[in-house]
């Protein structure tokens, strides 16, 4: 079975890569077609949220794993 570190980590490299792909596909949705980013408001609305969701995953994830090492550490 896993540690709990261990879960952590795995969990954190799963959240960067989603995001560093999703950012992937958005930079090449832009270079195939600029013209469809420009005029659509609501699809860089869309784009936002995921990106500000998948950050702030990622530092919440951050936060929990730190805190639980606080936790393990002052027993």
């Amino acid at each position: 079975m896993f540690s709990r570190k261990e879960i952590s980590k795995i969990l954190r490299m799963v959240v960067v890569g989603a995001c560093t792909a999703w950012g992937v596909v958005v930079a090449m949705l832009f270079l195939l077609n600029r013209e469809l980013f420009f005029e659509s408001f609501k699809l860089w609305q869309f784009h936002a949220v995921v990106a500000a969701g998948g950050a702030a995953g990622h530092v919440l994830l951050g936060l929990v794993n730190d805190w639980a090492t606080y936790i393990r550490d002052h027993r």
